[in-house]
């Protein structure tokens, strides 16, 4: 036998089918909700850590760089080697 519990709930102008329903589902209805928090919630974490990850390659990279570029002796232009002093 298959109940409509809203025609029922119509029928006997109270809802108390739905109510008695709706308390007996709602834990499932809440874990349901649950596990699905904590999947978006582990993803978000995921992303998060990827983009940490790829924000501290490139910092790692430029200090790299300019590591690299502090190490290159300075190049003198043309009037610094006209006018400079042999003292540098």
């Amino acid at each position: 036998m298959v109940l409509d519990i809203d025609r029922f709930n119509h029928f006997v102008d109270e809802p108390l089918i739905r109510r008695y329903y709706e308390q007996l589902h709602q834990k499932e209805n809440q874990q349901d909700q649950l596990t699905q928090l904590l999947k978006a919630q582990a993803q978000q974490s995921a992303e998060q850590a990827e983009r940490q990850q790829k924000h501290d390659e490139m910092m790692l990279k430029a200090m790299e760089q300019l590591a690299q570029k502090e190490q290159r002796p300075k190049k003198h232009g043309i009037w610094s080697q006209l006018f400079r002093s042999d003292d540098d």
